[in-house]
């Protein structure tokens, strides 16, 4: 009975269902992360925490070429002005560009944008909410 229960759930854990669980995933319009992508503290450097899920992400763009085109979507909370906050999540969206240009993923299939804190997820301010609104987001904007 043991040995059964072992093999079935290694059968399970085994599974593509399984295992494409917690990866990047495409979902209408977006490209979904398992895990937030981390920047250093005011800075566009990607904190090594977050390298996984970008060569994760990477991958998905090489196994996928239908996706054409995709916008890399950078976001920031409030604090700071305006014009630095665009700035900064311009800088970001173009780091995650070139890393995923690094690990393979051809350049022409690749736009990015900025919208620092115009485009909040949560309005308001504090831990959560600033958390919540720093982020990097994945459009497709072309598919096949």
């Amino acid at each position: 009975m043991i040995r059964t229960l072992t093999l079935l759930t290694l059968a399970l854990l085994s599974a593509p269902a399984f295992a494409d669980r917690a990866a990047p995933h495409v979902s209408g319009d977006r490209i979904l992360l398992n895990k937030k992508v981390h920047f250093e503290y005011d800075s566009e450097g990607i904190q090594r925490q977050s390298t996984e899920v970008l060569q994760d992400l990477a991958r998905l763009m090489k196994n996928q070429p239908d996706l054409k085109v995709i916008e890399i979507r950078g976001h920031t909370d409030a604090n700071g002005t305006m014009a630095y906050n665009q700035d900064l999540s311009t800088r970001r969206a173009d780091e995650v560009a070139r890393f995923l240009v690094a690990h393979g993923v051809e350049g022409r299939r690749i736009r990015v944008r900025g919208y620092g804190e115009s485009r909040p997820l949560y309005s308001g301010s504090g831990e959560r909410i600033d958390e919540a609104n720093r982020r990097v987001e994945f459009v497709i904007v072309k598919r096949d």
